[in-house]
């Protein structure tokens, strides 16, 4: 069953084996433990002011923390960019790139980057900071009372806050896209926006049994993770649209479309194998 929590969240309800402390309840944790996912592709002009950004927030509010940008086989100089800012910082190994040599596709740099994670948790975020950093705030109080929870970002909630409208074609294009997603993420309202948290175990689990490497593994995530009877929230985030998207509406909606049917088939055929997807206990490293 499903239902909201709040003015500005949306739960998908646990079945057995998931366990959902009383509201009110929180859990102990010594310092919020937290891998920064950033999925990069040709990003050398804007990385930086993220970075700095994001690096800034996790050190003043005392997270242990890691920075990990997935350079998806980018042309440009995203690698180095990314290397130069971590020298000068000091940063060490709290911020470092992962260069594919190929563009495997948001999916895939996002796959390689949880499996290289090392903190409890693994935060996805947008190069561009469409949603601020920031606003992670908005997210650690579901984990503060369901630790084992999926967390992610909404643009559709009460308490969102859309600071520049989308174009009416991509208001148009997201409506029909989520009336495709009835059956395969039912009761979300916002699969694709770029603000996801997830326990680490859980993440890595979903990213061994990940098969789309585009767009959609938003929607392959969300639909393993329910079909697995895992808690999942939905949350109302800040969003900014900002120019440079890679995305490319005809091209893109036409792969989505395609990779949704792929997704609701290999779930009906069995080929994503036993639910709950298998996972193993986090261990600090």
């Amino acid at each position: 069953m499903n239902q909201n929590t709040s003015d500005d969240s949306r739960v998908n309800q646990p079945g057995s084996g998931e366990t959902v402390l009383p509201r009110g309840t929180q859990t102990f944790f010594p310092r919020r433990s937290l891998s920064v996912l950033i999925p990069a592709y040709n990003e050398a002009d804007r990385i930086s002011t993220t970075l700095r950004r994001t690096a800034a927030f996790l050190h003043k509010a005392d997270y242990d923390w890691e920075i990990i940008v997935i350079d998806d086989g980018s042309s440009d100089s995203t690698s180095a960019v990314v290397r130069s800012i971590a020298d000068l910082e000091g940063l060490g190994m709290r911020m470092r790139v992962l260069q594919l040599p190929e563009n495997l596709g948001k999916g895939g740099a996002i796959r390689a980057g949880i499996l290289d994670s090392r903190k409890r948790y693994c935060l996805i975020s947008d190069a561009d900071l469409a949603v601020p950093i920031e606003d992670i705030e908005r997210l650690w109080p579901v984990v503060e009372t369901a630790p084992s929870a999926i967390v992610i970002g909404s643009r559709n909630l009460p308490g969102s806050g859309t600071v520049i409208q989308l174009k009416w074609y991509r208001k148009i294009l997201g409506r029909v896209f989520n009336a495709l997603l009835a059956r395969l993420a039912p009761n979300i309202y916002d699969t694709q926006c770029g603000f996801k948290l997830l326990p680490s175990a859980k993440a890595k689990g979903l990213a061994r049994s990940q098969v789309e490497f585009g767009f959609a593994f938003d929607v392959e995530y969300l639909h393993l993770a329910l079909r697995s009877a895992w808690v999942v929230r939905e949350v109302g985030v800040n969003w900014t649209h900002v120019e440079g998207s890679k995305v490319r509406i005809v091209r893109d909606s036409i792969r989505m479309f395609c990779s949704i049917i792929r997704i609701w088939f290999r779930s009906k055929i069995g080929s994503y194998g036993s639910f709950p997807i298998r996972t193993e206990p986090f261990t600090e490293e």
